[in-house]
């Protein structure tokens, strides 16, 4: 029987961090030897996560290199964080605010290069792009492909990874530990509004099925199509307009691979 696989995605990495929880993590997953994508900010302006008295760069960069040092990948989470309401289409029919879905290509552009040089300037070069709120179009990806080396996404439903316009793709289902019987299983976590019960969760999880956690290094990058049942899954999985209907679809689904 094929087992299932699971990576760990950590969000909203930045200067003004909540810094006690994301050490909390640290000792968590140094424990149970889990390297997650880690999402990082490069210059957040989103004043909800002005959590605690701003690190310096140095001290904040610093730890974003500590992390590389001990195998979590790192993944250029936007720039700024600043979301404005949209009725454009996204790539992940999940979210009405965006920092990238629908604004022109130049605008999109120049984010992204603005944001690949705070990286670069800090001597990483992130492999990973995850859209704030899952929120980004084919322009973004156009964008991505000719300011950066990005390659990879973590975002969108499939059971694996697959390839389309020229990036490979690490879905991302998951807000929560639930565990199936197949599958690759990407679950995203918080960690500045990750609670006591949250990080209890957490370590009880890993605890039980620690084994079955990998990082991006064990995945095998497949060219492979999206298939038409994934992608009639997905318009159920993260349409938030349809919750009744995702409900019913996601019980169904899930009776399959859950173990």
């Amino acid at each position: 029987m094929i087992q299932s696989r699971y990576l760990i995605r950590l969000d909203d990495a930045c200067h003004t961090m909540d810094l006690a929880k994301w050490e909390q993590l640290e000792t968590v997953f140094k424990e149970f030897g889990i390297r997650p994508i880690v999402g990082v900010i490069p210059n957040n302006r989103d004043k909800d996560f002005f959590l605690r008295p701003a690190l310096s760069d140095s001290q904040f960069w610093n730890r974003i290199k500590d992390w590389r040092q001990a195998g979590w990948d790192i993944a250029m989470h936007g720039y700024e964080h600043i979301l404005i309401p949209t009725g454009a289409r996204s790539l992940v029919n999940l979210n009405a605010r965006t920092e990238f879905a629908g604004l022109p290509y130049g605008v999109q552009e120049e984010k992204i290069r603005k944001g690949w040089e705070i990286f670069r300037a800090q001597g990483i070069e992130p492999k990973i792009w995850i859209a704030p709120a899952h929120s980004f179009d084919n322009e973004t990806l156009r964008a991505l492909a000719n300011m950066t080396s990005i390659r990879i996404v973590s975002d969108t439903f499939a059971f694996g990874t697959y390839g389309c316009n020229g990036f490979s793709f690490i879905p991302q289902q998951l807000w929560k530990f639930v565990f199936f019987k197949r599958g690759t299983w990407t679950i995203c976590l918080h960690p500045n509004s990750m609670n006591d019960k949250d990080f209890d969760r957490l370590y009880d999880a890993l605890a039980k099925h620690h084994e079955l956690f990998i990082s991006v290094s064990d995945l095998d990058m497949r060219s492979r199509p999206r298939s038409l049942f994934e992608k009639i899954i997905e318009r159920f999985w993260f349409n938030k307009g349809l919750i009744h209907s995702i409900s019913r679809a996601k019980r169904s689904i899930l009776c399959l691979f859950r173990s």
